[in-house]
C-alpha cells in the first residue's frame, strides 16, 4: 500500500515547537507532503513520454522524486505546489516504487507499472459496469468474463463519487484507487472500458491502465473542458457562460464590473426612496425599486451539472498526467443536435488535447447503436459523429456498432464488441498494427449511370451480408424517397428503383429501426450516410 514516512528534521522539530507553545490552534493549517490523487499503488505510468509527477508541499520546500533509476528535483513555489518530469521511460512489467521525498516526509506508491494508459469516459453506456444487482444495467454475462479474466498487468481506476465543479479543480477530493483486474475489481468496472483494455493489453503484451470517469444521463457539453470553446463560432453562447465564471477571462471581469455599477446604482436609488419614506409626508405610493436581475451566469450551482462541470471535476485533475489517449461513449443526452454535435465533440477533443498537454492525442469513440426511439433524429446524430471523426485524420476514429445494439434498450447489454472495437482503433491507427482491420466500410465515391447509383467504398474487399435487406432509399429532384434495391459486387454496391428512373439523392439506414446489414472481411457493418442530399437530416420526408 502507499505509504507515508514522517522524517524527523526541520518540520519535525518546527512542528514539535510549536506544539510545545500552544500556537497550532484549530485554525492553524500546516502543509505536509502530497501527491496528486491518480499517483496511487498500482497505478500504470505511461510509457515513451515525459511523465509528469505532481502535488503539495510546504511553500518553497524542495522535492525530490525517484522512480526506475531517476531523481528529479524541484522546489514548491508559493502556493506549495510541485511538478517534476521524468524522462520517457520503455514498458515495464516490474513492479517498482515511485518515492516523493522532502527533508522531512516521504511518500511511496507501490507496484508501479510502465504501459500504456488510456482515460475512459461518457455516459451511461460507457459507466455500465460488467456485473451489478440491476439485471437491465449490466454486461451480459460479465460475471463470467470477471472470473476469468484475472491479469495483474491490467490495472483499473474508477473515479467515483462524482464530482461535479463550476471551475477547473486540481485535487479530486477522494482516494483514487488502481486495481489489478481481479474478479472483484473486473465485477464492478465499466464493461466498455474493460473490454477495451483486455483486447489491448493482450494484443501488445505490455501493461495497460484505465481510468474512468463516467455518469450517466450527461451531455457531452458537461465534459468539455473550459479551453476547449473559444474557437468554435457555433459554441460561442456556450463559451460566454462558462467563461463568465473564470475570474481570470475577460467575460467574468466585465459582468463583475457591469453587476458593482448597476447594484451601487440601485442601492442609491433605495437609499433615496428610504430617505422619502422617512419624511413626515411620505410619497402617497410606496416606490422602492426593485434590484436589478442577476446574471445567470453568475448564479450557478453545482447539481446538475452544466457546461464543463463534470470534466472540472473529474478530467481535470488528471492534467496534466501523460496518457496515451482516450475513449469515449456517449450521444444519447445530446439526441436533439444534430449537425452541431460535431462541433461540441471537437471542442471537447480540442480542450482535452490542449490540457492534457497532447496536441495529437488519439482519440476514439462509439456511434450510438440503432433505437426505437430514436427516429429521424438518430440518423443526424450519427452523420454529426462521423463527420467530426473525418475531420480529425487517423488519430481519431468512431466504431460503428449498428449490429450489436438492442432495439428495446438504449443501454445494449453486450459491450464485448464495442470494446474491440475502439481496441481495434487504437491497435491499427495509434500503434501501428497493419495486419488489424480497424475501419467499417466508408463510401469513396458515388454517381449515377444508366439510372442507377454506383457506390464505390473503402475498407472492404467483398461485402458481406445478413438475412436484413439493405435500407438503402433514393429520390428523384423532387426529394421524395423510396426503398431501393442493391446489388453487391466486390467492393461495388449498385442501387435502383424503378420508381426513380433518374436518382439525385441517396440515404442508407435513415429509416427508423434500421439495423446493419453489410458487412467488411473483419465482420464491421457499414453505417449510415447521405449523398446528394443536404437538407436537415433529421427531418422525416
Amino acid at each position: 500500500m502507499m505509504t507515508t514516512r514522517p522524517m524527523k528534521g526541520r518540520g519535525y522539530r518546527a512542528m514539535a515547537a510549536a506544539a510545545a507553545a500552544g500556537l497550532m490552534g484549530a485554525g492553524t493549517v500546516m502543509a505536509e507532503l502530497r501527491l496528486a490523487p491518480v499517483f496511487s499503488d498500482n497505478l500504470v505510468l505511461q510509457r515513451d513520454a515525459q511523465t509528469r509527477i505532481w502535488g503539495q508541499a510546504e511553500p518553497d520546500e524542495t522535492v525530490t522524486v525517484t522512480f526506475a533509476g531517476q531523481q528529479v528535483e524541484t522546489q514548491a513555489d508559493k502556493s506549495g505546489n510541485w511538478i517534476v518530469k521524468l524522462a520517457p521511460m520503455p514498458a515495464s512489467t516490474e513492479n517498482r516504487i515511485l518515492k516523493a521525498a522532502t527533508q522531512d516526509e516521504a511518500i511511496e506508491v507501490k507496484d508501479v507499472l510502465v504501459g500504456e494508459v488510456w482515460v475512459c469516459c461518457g455516459q451511461s453506456n460507457m459507466e455500465m459496469p460488467m456485473w451489478g444487482n440491476n439485471p437491465k444495467f449490466r454486461q451480459v454475462n460479465g460475471a463470467e468474463w470477471a472470473q476469468k479474466g484475472t491479469n495483474p498487468l491490467i490495472r483499473l481506476a474508477n473515479l467515483v463519487p462524482i464530482e461535479s465543479r463550476i471551475r477547473p479543480f486540481r485535487d479530486y477530493q477522494f482516494k483514487i484507487a488502481w486495481k489489478p483486474a481481479t474478479e472483484e475489481s473486473i465485477l464492478v468496472y465499466p464493461a466498455t472500458a474493460y473490454f477495451f483494455g483486455k483486447e489491448l493489453q493482450e494484443t501488445l503484451g505490455i501493461p495497460v491502465g484505465l481510468l474512468a470517469a463516467t455518469c450517466g444521463g450527461t451531455t457531452i457539453e458537461n465534459w468539455m473542458s473550459p479551453t476547449g470553446l473559444d474557437k468554435i463560432p457555433s459554441l460561442k453562447e456556450l463559451a460566454y457562460a462558462v467563461n463568465a465564471t473564470l475570474p481570470h477571462r475577460k467575460e467574468y471581469q466585465e459582468l463583475v464590473a457591469k453587476v458593482k455599477t448597476e447594484f451601487a446604482d440601485w442601492m442609491k436609488k433605495f437609499d433615496e426612496a428610504l430617505a422619502a419614506d422617512a419624511l413626515p409626508v411620505p410619497p402617497e405610493n410606496p416606490h422602492l425599486p426593485a434590484p436589478p436581475a442577476y446574471p445567470k451566469e453568475l448564479a450557478v450551482s453545482v447539481w446538475p451539472p452544466k457546461t464543463t462541470m463534470l470534466y472540472n471535476g473529474l478530467v481535470y485533475p488528471l492534467t496534466p498526467m501523460a496518457i496515451r489517449g482516450a475513449i469515449w461513449y456517449q450521444g444519447c443526452q445530446n439526441i436533439n443536435d444534430g449537425a452541431v454535435y460535431a462541433d461540441k465533440m471537437q471542442a471537447l477533443l480540442n480542450g482535452w488535447r490542449l490540457d492534457f498537454q497532447n496536441p495529437e492525442m488519439p482519440f476514439f469513440f462509439v456511434q450510438l447503436a440503432p433505437y426505437k426511439l430514436g427516429g429521424y433524429k438518430l440518423p443526424a446524430l450519427w452523420e454529426a459523429q462521423q463527420t467530426f471523426a473525418d475531420a480529425n485524420g487517423k488519430s481519431v476514429g468512431m466504431a460503428v456498432i449498428n449490429d450489436v445494439g438492442d432495439l428495446k434498450d438504449i443501454h445494449p447489454a453486450d459491450k464485448t464488441q464495442v470494446g474491440r472495437r475502439l481496441a481495434l482503433l487504437a491497435l491499427s491507427r495509434t500503434y501501428g498494427k497493419t495486419d488489424v482491420k480497424a475501419d467499417s466500410p466508408r463510401l469513396k465515391s458515388a454517381k449515377v449511370v444508366n439510372g442507377r447509383y454506383v457506390l464505390e467504398f473503402k475498407h472492404v474487399e467483398q461485402f458481406q451480408t445478413n438475412e436484413r435487406k439493405p435500407a438503402f432509399e433514393i429520390a428523384g429532384a423532387d426529394g421524395a424517397y423510396v426503398p431501393a434495391e442493391a446489388e453487391t459486387k466486390d467492393s461495388v454496391i449498385e442501387v435502383f428503383s424503378e420508381k426513380v428512373p433518374a436518382p439525385a439523392k441517396l440515404r442508407f439506414m435513415w429509416v427508423p429501426l434500421a439495423e446493419a446489414s453489410l458487412f467488411n472481411e473483419a465482420g464491421l457493418p457499414l453505417g449510415a450516410f447521405r449523398v446528394g442530399d443536404d437538407s436537415d437530416p433529421a427531418a422525416k420526408p
